[in-house]
């Protein structure tokens, strides 16, 4: 049986030192290739991010990249979601990498019917002391509160997840995200997916790092 058609939103800006390994990550997935598009939606980046972004897409033509003259996230999201081929769509967030059974564990929760958006856990990780003593502390009760995304261990649904994986025809049913928000868009959207009766599903093991 044939796979469903996933497409990856990828919101950019200003992020030359992470988005290419972020593309690698997401390109050298599991999931089958030919059945996998990946769209980053650029907020007006003045640095070297819509040069790598163009030079990998030139090799590999499931990366396209889209101008998001409205530069917020939720603003690209929505342009993602409009353009999206995919019976699925996954947000993926530029500053992070992800394991390579990434998206086919968002699948697998998704067509047996499970939630209606799947998400795991930010996992942050620092490059320099500080960046690392800033994500030890974020992966405490103490640095994170009581927050399921940061701090679960095991299967569970929650009031929101990172990022989120759904339906597409779930997101245009929703009419997309907010794109007056500047912030809190994906917690606001699963507000409203809750409010209709819509379940979120928290995976611990979904593999990724922020």
């Amino acid at each position: 049986m044939m796979q469903p058609l996933v497409t990856i939103l990828v919101p950019m800006r200003n992020e030359e030192d992470f988005i290419a390994g972020c593309l690698e990550s997401l390109r050298n997935q599991t999931y089958p290739a030919d059945r996998l598009e990946i769209l980053v939606l650029d907020g007006e980046s003045t640095d070297r991010s819509t040069e790598l972004v163009t030079a990998i897409s030139a090799g590999d033509p499931r990366v396209r990249l889209l101008p998001n003259p409205q530069r917020l996230q939720a603003a690209g999201m929505n342009l993602g979601i409009r353009e999206a081929r995919g019976e699925i769509v996954i947000r993926a967030d530029a500053h992070a990498v992800y394991g390579s059974e990434y998206v086919a564990g968002c699948v697998s929760h998704l067509a047996a019917g499970r939630a209606e958006n799947v998400g795991g856990l930010q996992r942050p990780v620092g490059a320099t002391p500080f960046g690392k003593a800033v994500a030890a502390a974020l992966q405490t009760p103490l640095g994170a509160g009581n927050a399921p995304y940061r701090l679960a261990k095991e299967v569970r649904y929650a009031d929101t997840v990172w990022l989120g994986a759904w339906r597409t025809e779930t997101l245009r049913e929703l009419g997309g995200f907010r794109d007056d928000m500047a912030a809190n868009e994906d917690y606001e959207l699963n507000c409203r997916l809750r409010e209709r009766g819509g379940r979120i599903l928290l995976d611990p093991s979904l593999p990724s790092t922020y």
